[in-house]
């Protein structure tokens, strides 16, 4: 898991914390999926050390919101 401001995600009034990929994921547009999915694995793979992505996110009222995401890698241990 990683720390984040959930706020980012568009889901004000939630709480701040721990967050899993499969959770975040899950409220990526469909159209949008691959494109997150892949550039994400790349920079986990140590292909890139930034990420940087413009997407659709869906709040907890339904509706659609776009989101511009960066993250950058601040260190890896031995397993990468």
């Amino acid at each position: 898991a990683a720390t984040c401001d959930i706020d980012v995600f568009g889901l004000r009034g939630q709480t701040r914390g721990r967050f899993v990929l499969d959770e975040w994921l899950a409220r990526c547009h469909p159209d949008d999926l691959a494109a997150v999915r892949q550039t994400w694995h790349a920079m986990l793979k140590g292909e890139d050390t930034d990420y940087e992505q413009v997407y659709r996110v869906q709040t907890r009222s339904g509706r659609w919101r776009w989101q511009r995401v960066r993250a950058t890698v601040a260190s890896r241990d031995a397993d990468g």
